[in-house]
């Protein structure tokens, strides 16, 4: 199966037919379909291949997705975390005020490894968390999941206002 080709993709396979849905389905629903046409566009183009709102609409679904799963080390460690540069200007573009709050302690944490390579975020995640024995963002995994901040609300909005740079 596809990347395109999963029961969260019933919208749309571009960001431009899916948001021809809102109104008629959630926010969660688009944004998840919209989550896989990004993820599709990455495995076949590349981050480099993304616009500025893509990056920024991807690097918060990221955020939502890893932290809710594991909280910011797992962020930081997947591949989510090759956006980590652009997801406090990310949450500041979709008006997430609290998640910036939040994102900029995060990164404060995290500090700043060598590159956002996977190779490169992986050892710097080694060496600052003891080879993953100390869990350094336990105090902000909570302030992220008490934060009811409507992301996907927030993402759908920010892509209305800026389609014609999801292509």
């Amino acid at each position: 199966m596809g990347t395109l080709d999963n029961e969260f993709v019933k919208f749309g396979k571009t960001v431009a037919e899916v948001m021809k849905h809102r109104g008629g389905a959630t926010d969660v629903e688009l944004d998840a379909n919209i989550g896989f046409v990004l993820l599709d566009k990455e495995e076949r183009k590349g981050l480099q291949a993304f616009t500025q709102p893509e990056r920024y609409v991807y690097a918060v679904e990221g955020m939502v997705r890893e932290v809710n799963n594991g909280g910011w080390s797992q962020f930081f460690g997947n591949s989510s975390g090759a956006l980590a540069a652009d997801l406090v200007p990310a949450l500041k573009a979709i008006g997430a005020a609290k998640g910036v709050a939040i994102a900029e302690r995060a990164l404060g944490i995290f500090g700043k490894p060598k590159s956002l390579s996977d190779e490169d975020r992986s050892a710097h995640l080694a060496r600052i968390t003891g080879n993953y024995e100390k869990s350094l963002w336990d105090e902000l995994d909570g302030e992220y999941y008490d934060n009811a901040e409507d992301y996907e609300g927030m993402i759908i909005a920010y892509i209305a206002n800026n389609l014609e740079a999801f292509r």
